[in-house]
């Protein structure tokens, strides 16, 4: 390279070849007689090569998107015996560090596919898991090697002999193995342990979001229903998996997967007719623990917290609250937020509520207390009120089902942990017979957006009443835009007010996004629409 301008390059040539190339083109510009430079000066028995550095961790709001302009802040120059030392120097010098587990491997013509592929045995040979781009995997395969990738490689037509890791549900491993390719089922919805485990995820370390508790875990079945037995031979195994980004510490790492570990052992072990005995597993997994404690494992303990379910009985309008232990410790409540004690309410067979509070519970132990459990009810005139859906739930989100809407609580930012129920390709529209004519004159209706996860605000909102559920009279309506990439990702509450009006009928329709806006990436698909509570006063 011979240029005009402050070139790193330039003086990099004349380390390299040892002559200084930045004296001999100044006496060229200047009209200088120079000597030509001896075609042996290129005879080397070393490599010298630079490698770029790039500091987009350190700069801030910097695009880490390279193209044509020069971006890198520095380079290394450093010497080999010959190009893959010299490479090798020259990349560990700018901080790039060797991959311990899986690799991508990219190429681009043939002569370079099989440079490569001396290496690539011997990286497979040393235990290194590789992926590969199209072209590169088919050659790779061509020659002896197996593949194994994320569903997104069913988009591109699978190689031969590719191994497919389903984790975007089971749809891909189902896919996968009907055409005869081996298949890891790890779904994200059963399988990702940097999910919570808890609802309560102000008392958890900050995780990336998600809900996953262990039972959830322990409930999933890896030969999907929807495979012949024939096709569910390629079923070849189950993997959960623990990203790290959010876990800065073992101990955290530890906290994440015990004892949600145990669950997916049994997952994997355990014929669907075996594990059938969910209590019985939690018997066991508390005898696991003296395990972990004798190891010093930071190990999560929700297994000994009071399991409580609150569900709505539409008959006698109120929420019936049920509570156990998975040791019958005796359990302790107070409903008006303050920390039980055993001088509190002892739980006894049951509990009903029928107004506003917060229900707290705790399990006692010679060893010590369980977790106090926290949650807060609101009354109004929907609660425990029977409830029909006139379009259908998304199934992975379905939960409890339309019964969420009138529980009297509500969820937060995380969208996964039961409190909210989802609609998807069509609109929610729900019918609450309030039993006997009722005034009313507003409608609360809460959202949830997060639109990286394509999950958007209503478009709109209509709240219609009836006297013998079948002719209806609109009373409120509200239309929403479509939303800006600049609208934040929180909870949206949205009331409609409304002259007082007696009833016995409400109906509310809440419209999803069927149309993604053009700045997100998901544009033209539908949007996911997330509703937690329907608020009648």
């Amino acid at each position: 390279e011979c240029n005009l301008r402050a070139s790193r390059s330039f003086p990099f040539v004349s380390k390299v070849l040892k002559l200084n190339f930045i004296e001999l083109a100044t006496k060229v510009m200047l009209g200088i007689p120079v000597e030509k430079p001896d075609k042996n000066l290129f005879d080397l028995d070393y490599v010298g090569i630079k490698a770029s550095q790039f500091s987009f961790n350190r700069l801030q709001k910097a695009d880490p998107v390279l193209g044509v302009d020069m971006a890198s802040t520095g380079e290394v120059g450093c010497i080999g015996d010959d190009t893959s030392c010299a490479v090798l120097k020259a990349m560990l010098s700018v901080g790039y560090r060797i991959p311990k587990q899986n690799i991508l491997l990219s190429t681009g013509s043939t002569k370079q596919k099989v440079d490569m592929l001396q290496a690539a045995r011997q990286l497979q040979r040393k235990g290194y898991k590789l992926f590969a781009t199209g072209g590169t995997s088919k050659f790779l395969t061509e020659n002896g090697r197996s593949m194994i990738g994320w569903d997104e490689i069913l988009e591109g037509g699978l190689a031969p002999n590719a191994t497919v890791m389903s984790w975007r549900g089971e749809a891909g491993g189902i896919e996968a193995a009907r055409q005869q390719h081996n298949v890891i089922m790890t779904p994200n919805t059963y399988l990702y342990f940097d999910y919570y485990q808890a609802k309560d995820t102000d008392s958890e370390p900050l995780a990336i979001g998600g809900y996953l508790p262990m039972e959830r875990v322990y409930s999933y079945e890896p030969m999907p229903s929807a495979l012949s037995p024939e096709e569910q031979k390629f079923i070849t195994g189950v993997q959960a998996n623990l990203w790290t980004e959010y876990i800065p510490t073992m101990a955290q790492a530890q906290y994440m997967v015990l004892p949600r570990m145990a669950a997916l052992c049994e997952t994997q072990w355990s014929a669907p007719e075996k594990k059938q005995d969910y209590q019985g597993f939690l018997k066991r997994t508390a005898r696991l623990t003296r395990i972990y404690q004798l190891k010093g494992w930071n190990y999560a303990t929700h297994i000994f917290d009071v399991n409580v379910n609150i569900a709505p009985n539409t008959e006698t309008g109120k929420l019936d609250v049920t509570a156990s232990t998975i040791d019958d410790a005796p359990v302790y409540y107070t409903l008006d937020g303050t920390e039980p004690t055993t001088a509190s309410s002892k739980y006894e067979n049951g509990l009903t509520i029928d107004a506003a509070c917060v229900l707290r519970m705790m399990a006692v132990r010679p060893e010590g207390n369980s977790r106090i459990t926290r949650d807060s009810i609101a009354f109004s005139k929907s609660t425990a009120k029977p409830i029909t859906m006139l379009q259908p739930i998304n199934k992975p989100y379905e939960f409890k089902g339309a019964t969420t809407l009138v529980d009297g609580m509500t969820g937060d930012r995380n969208y996964k942990t039961g409190r909210w129920i989802a609609f998807y390709k069509n609109d929610m529209e729900a019918v609450i017979d309030l039993k006997e004519a009722t005034e009313i004159s507003s409608m609360t209706l809460r959202t949830c957006v997060e639109k990286g996860d394509w999950t958007f605000d209503t478009r709109g909102i209509t709240v219609e009443v009836s006297d013998d559920n079948k002719t209806f009279k609109k009373v409120a309506s509200e239309a929403y835009p479509a939303m800006k990439e600049t609208d934040a990702n929180q909870i949206y509450t949205h009331t409609l007010t409304f002259d007082p009006v007696k009833t016995r009928y409400v109906k509310v329709t809440a419209l999803s996004e069927q149309n993604i806006p053009a700045w997100h990436g998901g544009k033209g698909n539908p949007g996911f629409l997330f509703v937690d509570e329907i608020v009648l006063n």
